[in-house]
């Protein structure tokens, strides 16, 4: 929550945030960041969503600009595990957990309520029964003990809308104090 970010000025580029229904929120309004790039004329990004979350701050930069600020950024394009203290954990972060273990051909985090997250893995013939305990470990130091991981193993891991593989699956909404917005693929199909 201490990250705040000042939006590009106008000359370099647009940075809007939007709610779920893509409408601009109002100040102190969470919603995900879209962004128009003004700069390069030979591969423009027009309302390019980024699938980064944040708040716009009522508050402007302090450098004499009068800029917008956002702040409480949260992670890429996937959706954020929400601990029962109210952290969110991007994706990158408990990717961790998973390097270096050979044995998964893929996996997958589901999030249906804070407590509790489900690890849906594929595996093959060289995963041990020490990288559970390996996985467990290192999701364990990012979420904490407030988390029960739940290991699921499955043949395959079905692709969502458009073929696209979503890591992560949380139907837990992402707050920032009292304003609360869903995670950024809740109830629709990921792009």
């Amino acid at each position: 929550d201490g990250l705040w970010v000042a939006l590009l000025p106008t000359q370099y580029g647009i940075v809007e945030l939007l709610d779920d229904d893509l409408e601009p929120v109002p100040e102190g309004g969470a919603g995900q960041i879209v962004a128009t790039g003004l700069h390069n004329m030979a591969m423009p990004l027009i309302r390019y969503a980024t699938g980064d979350g944040a708040v716009l701050a009522r508050e402007r930069c302090s450098c004499g600009r009068a800029l917008r600020l956002l702040t409480g950024i949260t992670g890429k394009a996937e959706d954020i595990v929400v601990t029962p203290g109210g952290r969110m954990i991007p994706g990158p972060l408990l990717s961790y957990a998973l390097k270096g273990i050979s044995g998964v051909v893929r996996s997958q985090l589901v999030q249906e309520r804070p407590e509790m997250l489900t690890v849906r893995l594929v595996v093959n013939e060289d995963f041990l029964p020490r990288d559970e305990d390996l996985i467990r470990k290192g999701l364990t130091e990012r979420l904490g003990d407030e988390v029960t991981l739940r290991f699921d193993y499955v043949s395959e891991i079905e692709l969502s809308g458009r073929a696209k593989y979503r890591w992560i699956i949380s139907s837990v909404p992402l707050r920032w104090g009292e304003l609360s917005t869903s995670n950024l693929y809740e109830g629709r199909e990921a792009d």
